[in-house]
């Protein structure tokens, strides 16, 4: 895989293409570059070109993932993603530098894109940008283009339980003990910078007002234009009431289903990876109807059809 210097992350998996990219469909991104995995020669494996998934980081950012290998490859090769976009902050060529607002400004532009309709994961700290991006995205235009939005983990400063403040206190205490064991795991120095950043950018932001005002049942006509489903770890940190709101404002249903053990990385999650290529098939599920692929008659096959039927 071919990269800029500052480029440190990465992904090698064996018979999967994956480069580094700055733009998404030929439009620059100021917070976030790429690397993004595909079959080889680019060809989906299921006719589907125009729906990506995009996978936004915790705030590690760690410059081997946050996701694993049998995830993208699982996604390219039976799901039919065209493209995996494994997202990674940087901002002026500081990878792992996460400016907030530039992040914001990419993620609503890849929410409005006509070019695609993407399907969206975050994890842990990048849930509050993408909850963000998404809200920016509906002020940009009242239909975007993204499929759906899965929040995995979610995090909002100031609303931590008691498991969320040992945490955060515990990854203060190794930045200040061990920055030489954190720069070997993440790639780069900027962990607190990103905490910092994410809670000043909230405390202005209007998501934090959007939260305090949401409520349930709204009208069909008020509900959110982007689905949205937030997933929490078995032990995770966000506090009750803030979970309700976050449901509220995005008309996300309950989850049935958590991910098993702590709060964490995705690196080696089974249940994780069945969690986002079920979420990724259902919000394609609708489009595949519409689409159709033609079949040797000339008549049109839904891919929805097809898919059902590799999966049997």
């Amino acid at each position: 895989m071919e990269t800029e210097d500052y480029m440190i992350h990465s992904r090698n998996i064996e018979g999967i293409d994956s480069c580094a990219v700055t733009d998404w469909f030929g439009t620059p991104m100021n917070g976030v570059y790429f690397v993004k995995s595909t079959l080889p020669g680019g060809i989906p494996s299921h006719g589907n070109a125009t729906s990506p998934i995009v996978l936004i980081p915790g705030g590690f950012d760690p410059h081997f993932g946050e996701y694993s290998n049998a995830l993208i490859r699982d996604l390219l090769e039976r799901v039919g993603a065209p493209a995996v976009y494994e997202a990674h902050f940087c901002h002026e060529e500081q990878a792992g530098f996460l400016h907030v607002r530039a992040f914001i400004e990419d993620l609503a532009h890849i929410c409005t894109d006509p070019s695609a309709q993407p399907v969206i994961v975050g994890l842990c700290a990048g849930t509050l940008a993408l909850f963000g991006g998404l809200l920016a995205a509906t002020e940009r235009s009242p239909n975007p283009s993204a499929l759906g939005a899965l929040s995995i983990g979610s995090y909002i400063p100031h609303q931590l339980n008691l498991l969320g403040r040992s945490i955060r206190w515990s990854a203060r205490r190794l930045v200040e003990r061990d920055s030489a064991r954190l720069r070997k795991y993440a790639g780069h120095n900027y962990l607190f910078q990103t905490g910092y950043a994410l809670t000043d950018w909230y405390a202005e932001s209007n998501l934090l007002e959007s939260l305090l005002r949401a409520r349930p049942n709204k009208a069909e006509e008020d509900r959110f234009p982007i689905p949205v489903e937030v997933v929490y770890f078995g032990r995770d940190i966000l506090n009750a009431r803030t979970r309700r709101r976050l449901r509220n404002l995005f008309d996300a249903p309950k989850a049935p289903k958590k991910v098993r053990g702590l709060h964490r990385s995705l690196r080696k999650s089974p249940d994780a990876d069945s969690m986002i290529a079920s979420f990724y098939q259902r919000m394609r599920a609708p489009h595949q109807e519409l689409e159709g692929r033609a079949d040797s008659s000339g008549m049109a096959v839904p891919l929805a059809r097809v898919v059902a039927a590799e999966q049997d």
